[in-house]
């Protein structure tokens, strides 16, 4: 019965808390994050804290204890709305585009206008920063339809740099031939390989700074990368690295070369 009687005075605030929780996040103050982060936060701190504070004084043997249940009450009441405050504060800040960079990245294989046409759009929206090659980075003076002019503080990336999007990480492998700068992109089992390589072909080298010959010495250090990867280009169907080493014939001609 004593033990009864202490857990119902324990959880009759922890009831009106997620009720309180539970309002604040249907009138749009907590976000289902900051929703989730709340929830840690007052079972985490709070309530083990009120808890094990009131052991010492709490008499077990009065059948309500008022005195626990207003004080769990209030402090739980004041800790909810503290974190909504902030929660609305940093919602206001993420609607402004100030935590959007920690989360969004534009990550360019090459300069090509076809691959850049919305870049100024999503920066100018997101204000999140742009990665490419210094190679393949044109010039508003000499501009032409093959090169790019990227945004102000554009990031330039080389062989072995590694950009972290949220969870993900993105190694960086330089694969010119079809530009000059030209890369791949490694993300754990994935290559994006813009236009390098293509299911069952390869990019053209036709443009200007285009060169079969680097091209074909990029298709073999791609080839040459250990195990098996999905292959997504910079268009038609995605693949596999195996697939391609198998049946593109550019990789089986370099394979015969003994490349």
């Amino acid at each position: 019965m004593e033990n009864l009687i202490f857990s119902l005075n324990a959880t009759v605030p922890i009831f009106l808390l997620m009720i309180l929780g539970l309002l604040f996040h249907k009138i749009g103050w907590i976000d289902d994050v900051f929703a989730q982060k709340m929830n840690k936060f007052v079972f985490v701190v709070p309530l083990p804290v009120l808890v094990f504070s009131d052991l010492a004084t709490v008499d077990f043997h009065e059948v309500w204890n008022m005195k626990f249940v207003l004080f769990c009450f209030l402090a739980t009441f004041l800790s909810i709305t503290l974190v909504s405050f902030m929660s609305l504060g940093l919602k206001e800040r993420a609607l402004r585009g100030e935590f959007i960079q920690a989360s969004y990245r534009s990550l360019l294989t090459h300069g090509h206008y076809d691959h850049t046409g919305a870049v100024y759009a999503v920066h100018e929206e997101t204000g999140a920063p742009v990665y490419m090659h210094a190679l393949d980075a044109g010039t508003a003076v000499a501009f032409d339809s093959y090169s790019f002019v990227p945004p102000e503080g554009t990031i330039f990336y080389k062989e072995g740099d590694e950009v972290r999007v949220g969870n993900l990480t993105f190694r960086v492998m330089e694969t010119p031939g079809h530009t000059p700068g030209g890369v791949t992109l490694i993300c754990g089992d994935a290559l994006f390989t813009g236009d390098t390589l293509f299911a069952g072909s390869c990019g053209r080298t036709d443009f200007e700074g285009g060169s079969m010959e680097v091209e074909l010495q990029s298709l073999a250090k791609i080839a040459a990368l250990p195990g098996d990867y999905e292959v997504y280009p910079g268009h038609m169907d995605c693949s596999t690295l195996e697939t391609e080493r198998r049946f593109n014939p550019y990789l089986t001609a370099l394979q015969h070369r003994g490349q």
